[in-house]
């Protein structure tokens, strides 16, 4: 199976909750999309900054592939988990 890019130009993590903790670090719980296959996701990360509406963690995240349903691999070059490094920035906003 190969990556539909064409269809599903994106993957997407929706964030469930971002807790602060104290030596800079933040627990980050949510559901990572790819492909179209929600599955829950949750990994520390450390914070680069934090304010009462925003936090901005960054990490690196092992996602096993296969739990997406993505198989393909050419040549035996990617096996089992990827190695997924993210920065991204959260902010609060009143509904």
């Amino acid at each position: 199976m190969f990556r539909h890019r064409q269809q599903i130009p994106e993957d997407l993590f929706t964030a469930g909750s971002v807790i602060p903790g104290a030596d800079g670090r933040a627990d980050v719980t949510g559901r990572l999309t790819v492909e179209g296959e929600a599955r829950p996701l949750a990994f520390s990360a450390r914070t680069a900054e934090s304010t009462p509406t925003a936090v901005t963690p960054s990490a690196e995240i092992d996602v096993d592939r296969a739990d997406y349903g993505i198989t393909w691999n050419r040549g035996g070059v990617i096996k089992g988990s990827a190695t997924v490094a993210l920065t991204v920035r959260f902010v609060h906003q009143s509904v």
